[in-house]
């Protein structure tokens, strides 16, 4: 351990891992390398290797640095990945848009309907939901824009799509009744997804193959979703449309929402919850890396 590790690692005993976290977000002046070996170390508990990466979190760190086309900025962005994603599977595809705004306080509220939401284009955190505008606090929501709006989503975990994606507002059609499936996928081809459940207030998983075979064992640090879901009607339909959006990534999570009536796309991910959740077994964590075909450095 280098003498800089090993003072703040004596921090991090002293204050709180999380909070060390923060503090190394704040540095700014950290080049990329340093800062996301850094952070590895402290939200994994493990040496980052990026000299001759093996697992899929170790691989998603070097991608970070060294797979940077600036289409995955126009994938990442909210609002301009519905472009994208016309252009490779046709129009009518994403969550339907009901407003674009430059700014937050050029949000027009009284133009919307009765329930939607309402996010920031560029971030994670800048979102609201109104399922009834009789019960919506258009204060508070404003508030969680404008501290979004000023955050730029990159510094966090080094995320390079992220880092000049211009802040937007935008307000789509809220979905009621939906399943999460979120599908994995390598260099064009959809190898495993999960089905997300949120309704115990936190995220449940279960991951399956592209034949719905269960993958009981996978885990991403995740519980797992009480009884057997079905299998998605929709699963070969998913199968195409990853397979058009991810051909030119090394990896990529392609967000679906099923309605029962309608498949939409969510939005497009290179990097799951920023390559740090653990992967077990670790049998898993090194197959999941076997898919990644990395590119060479820049």
């Amino acid at each position: 351990m280098t003498d800089t590790m090993k003072k703040v690692s004596s921090i991090k005993k002293l204050i709180g891992k999380e909070r060390v976290s923060a503090i190394l977000r704040a540095m700014r002046f950290i080049p990329d390398r340093p800062f996301l070996k850094l952070e590895y170390r402290f939200l994994t508990g493990k040496k980052l290797n990026l000299e001759n990466p093996v697992t899929y979190n170790e691989k998603l760190q070097y991608l970070k640095l060294y797979d940077r086309k600036p289409v995955y900025t126009i994938m990442s962005d909210k609002i301009a990945m519905r472009d994208y994603v016309a252009s490779h599977i046709g129009e009518g595809h994403t969550v339907p848009l009901y407003g674009v705004w430059d700014r937050v306080e050029d949000v027009d509220f009284d133009s919307l309907p009765d329930s939607f939401v309402i996010k920031c284009n560029h971030d994670s955190k800048g979102l609201a939901i109104c399922r009834s505008k009789k019960d919506f606090d258009r204060k508070e929501a404003l508030k969680l824009l404008r501290k979004s709006f000023k955050r730029n989503h990159f510094w966090v975990a080094r995320e390079w799509p992220y880092k000049d994606i211009k802040p937007r507002v935008l307000a789509e059609e809220y979905l009621e009744k939906k399943t999460e499936y979120k599908v994995f996928c390598f260099s064009g081809e959809p190898r495993i997804f999960y089905i997300a459940d949120y309704s115990t207030g936190r995220l449940r998983e279960n991951f399956y193959d592209m034949e719905f075979n269960f993958l009981e064992e996978l885990s991403f640090g995740y519980e797992k979703i009480d009884g057997e879901p079905s299998k998605p009607s929709c699963l070969d339909e998913m199968i195409k449309y990853c397979r058009a959006l991810s051909q030119d990534s090394p990896q990529l999570r392609v967000d679906f929402y099923d309605t029962g009536d309608r498949l939409y796309i969510g939005e497009l991910t290179f990097f799951n919850d920023a390559g740090f959740p653990p992967v077990k077994p670790d049998e898993w964590a090194k197959r999941l890396g076997s898919w990644i075909s990395l590119p060479d450095r820049l």
